[in-house]
């Protein structure tokens, strides 16, 4: 791991100085089926349109279920059904463009993209608020406590708890990515920037899977997906 993050490190320092030489940037929200991303990308006015992507997003299914406790009275929220650990991914990633056509009858110009790199993904367990029975004194209370679909019965968590609750007992897990996009852009007068970019990504978490949910069967340590990315800059 101190490999990798040093290898990480190394990586980020030279993607940061390859775009130095007269850059334009724009920032960028992405969509896909494993989750959403922010993102900013530095483009070179240079023979050989290297550009550099920074992402970080979050890690997820569109199959999870959610669920609200409609039996319970008072304070009630959504939890996800078996999800057991959150995560997160900060991407750092190099790439060419090429111009593949000029400019369209409504102002766009097309763009082929590839890019490569590197991820590292933090994920951390989850908490809910659970009720707690004590049938002997006929009492009950509520508490914060890790979740554990094995131990923690449906009908008595209340909803998930603060989503930063646990966040100092994760783990680190780094990985690769490689993404194929055609970005149309449009540029004002003023050079302020618009982009819609679709494209597919790949990307391989080494090691072992993603720890996200209860039932392994789920987990991952691969992913793949369409993405479409909404940007502006100048």
């Amino acid at each position: 791991m101190k490999a990798f993050c040093s290898l990480l490190l190394c990586f980020m320092h030279i993607v940061s100085s390859w775009a130095q030489i007269e850059p334009y940037g724009k920032l960028g929200l992405g969509f896909g089926r494993y989750g959403f991303a922010f993102n900013y990308e530095n483009t070179s006015k240079q023979k050989w349109n290297n550009h550099v992507k920074w992402e970080l997003g979050n890690i997820m299914n569109i199959e999870e279920i959610a669920i609200i406790n409609g039996t319970m009275q008072g304070r009630t929220g959504v939890y996800k059904f078996e999800k057991t650990n959150y995560a997160w991914a900060l991407r750092a990633m190099v790439g060419k463009q090429w111009n593949v056509a000029h400019l369209s009858n409504v102002g766009l110009v097309p763009y082929l993209k590839a890019n490569v790199g590197v991820s590292m993904a933090y994920s951390w367990p989850v908490y809910i608020n659970y009720l707690e029975v004590d049938t002997v004194n006929s009492t009950y209370k509520t508490e914060t406590v890790r979740y554990n679909p094995q131990v923690h019965k449906q009908v008595n968590i209340a909803e998930r708890a603060s989503f930063a609750q646990g966040f100092g007992k994760g783990k680190l897990m780094p990985g690769l990515r490689a993404e194929l996009a055609l970005d149309m852009r449009s540029i004002g007068r003023s050079g302020e920037l618009k982009s819609i970019e679709v494209g597919v990504y790949a990307e391989w978490f080494l090691g072992s899977k993603l720890p996200l949910y209860y039932e392994t069967a789920r987990n991952k340590s691969f992913y793949s997906s369409f993405f479409i990315n909404f940007a502006l800059g100048n």
